[in-house]
């Protein structure tokens, strides 16, 4: 308060004695009146006691140091537990479906990776299929889902006049997660995989099986996420799509089996299939 002295002694002492000093608004006015005048000078905070250079160049950046590449642990070597691995870039992606799937049967560092079980490889037919069908994860060894599972939705592809041997069926997780929900941490990877693989097919037609699977490929551009994709983006273009409910969901539902088979015409251009 070294600076307010000479402000301060010019109050009149008379007023400082006693409860006057609060009891009085005229330091309350002083003290405002002082306070807003440096408030308008834009001095609203401590200062320092001693003179800046205002107009002084700033000095000299130190010279960032490069950052460090990390050494790649080698081959084989134990990952600490819990530590996700991170997805192969697309650009080292095979680019060709037997190769395709022949490196999604050995890779060691897969999103997934992190669950135990066997692996669900891509089945079906690889040149351009009619339809390619694609399930969050499987649910049966060698399978992408339970037989009875299965038996229902051939026998609905085979009403549409398609057989499961001439379609495409992959995963987008090739082991199935814990609790058979997969973790919002591996979704990225996981699709931009997808993408890659939908590509490698180029399938003339998509099918998204389960909620999962359809809220993974969904925008994010606030569609409801129960609306059919009228298209999939993957790196040689889009593909029509579709996504219907899960087998299991469509087993004794009548009406859901009608929704699917509408879905399937409409695919298709409404015509016989």
């Amino acid at each position: 308060m070294t600076r307010l002295d000479g402000f301060v002694k010019t109050w009149p002492k008379h007023l400082m004695h006693e409860g006057q000093f609060t009891d009085t608004g005229f330091v309350r006015a002083q003290l405002d009146g002082l306070l807003s005048w440096w408030a308008t000078a834009g001095v609203d905070g401590a200062v320092s006691e001693d003179s800046v250079d205002w107009l002084r160049p700033p000095p000299p950046r130190a010279a960032r140091a490069m950052p460090q590449e990390r050494a790649s642990p080698p081959q084989g070597a134990a990952r600490p537990e819990g530590v996700a691995t991170p997805p192969m870039p697309a650009a080292v992606w095979p680019d060709n479906m037997a190769d395709f799937r022949a490196w999604l049967a050995q890779a060691p560092d897969l999103p997934e990776g992190r669950w135990p079980g066997r692996r669900f490889l891509p089945i079906g037919s690889d040149a351009a299929p009619r339809l390619m069908i694609v399930l969050a994860a499987p649910e049966a060894d060698d399978a992408p889902v339970e037989a009875q599972h299965m038996r229902l939705l051939d026998a609905m592809l085979r009403a549409a006049g398609l057989r499961l041997d001439d379609c495409h069926i992959a995963t987008l997780s090739l082991t199935a997660p814990p609790g058979g929900r997969l973790e919002a941490d591996v979704i990225a990877p996981l699709l931009r995989r997808m993408r890659h693989h939908i590509g490698l097919v180029a399938p003339q037609r998509l099918m998204l099986v389960g909620d999962q699977t359809n809220r993974a490929f969904a925008p994010t551009n606030g569609m409801e996420n129960n609306e059919n994709l009228p298209f999939v983006n993957h790196m040689g273009g889009i593909v029509p799509c579709i996504s219907i409910l899960h087998p299991r969901l469509i087993v004794g539902q009548p009406s859901a089996k009608a929704e699917v088979w509408k879905s399937l015409r409409s695919l298709f251009g409404g015509r016989e299939l």
